[in-house]
């Protein structure tokens, strides 16, 4: 959950509406998110590979872990169950509780933060990876004036201004630079 939100920085809305089959749908031999413009913000689709070096990951969550919060003792295909129909689990939404059932906006956002704070020593909210993603962006690729505005979906460059602390990080690296040419 954390790493695919870090590398698709997407509005926690959208996020915790993951649904397999429709907005997290296989591509080829990669996972995409698909979001049609009725789902987003800014009105417009937002279609974005997840990197292939998450699938092994994904596969992990979707045919050992997500099968055990269904309430399956295991990632079964094609056998019937007492019903005499085949068990889907790969149907509904991407993210689900111990309760078999999928997560809420609020429940996402609370396993992130608790996820961070447990690993990192700090909550990070799921806005947080947004304001992150545009730092990045604007720290790493400066020059790219757009891919900030591209990665977080704004239609308005003046927004993701806000997010943006690049220029905090470098109003610093050039005081340091000063302060060291002075010692």
């Amino acid at each position: 959950m954390v790493a695919l939100l870090a590398l698709a920085p997407i509005r926690l809305k959208n996020f915790a509406g993951l649904t397999l089959g429709t907005s997290f749908r296989r591509i080829g031999d990669r996972w995409w998110i698909v979001l049609g413009r009725h789902e987003t913000k800014s009105g417009a689709a937002d279609e974005r590979p997840v990197p292939r070096y998450l699938n092994q990951a994904i596969a992990i969550y979707l045919t050992l872990a997500r099968p055990i919060l269904l309430g399956r003792r295991e990632f079964i295909i094609g056998e019937e169950d007492d019903t005499g129909s085949a068990p889907d689990v790969l149907t509904g939404g991407l993210w689900i509780g111990e309760g078999g059932k999928a997560l809420g906006y609020s429940a996402v956002e609370r396993a992130i933060m608790e996820t961070t704070r447990q690993t990192i020593g700090r909550a990070l909210s799921p806005h947080d990876f947004r304001r992150n993603a545009a730092t990045t962006a604007r720290f790493r690729a400066g020059r790219e004036s757009n891919l900030a505005s591209g990665l977080l979906h704004h239609r308005d460059r003046n927004v993701t201004e806000n997010y943006n602390l690049a220029s905090s990080f470098e109003a610093a690296q050039r005081f340091a630079d000063i302060v060291e040419a002075l010692i």
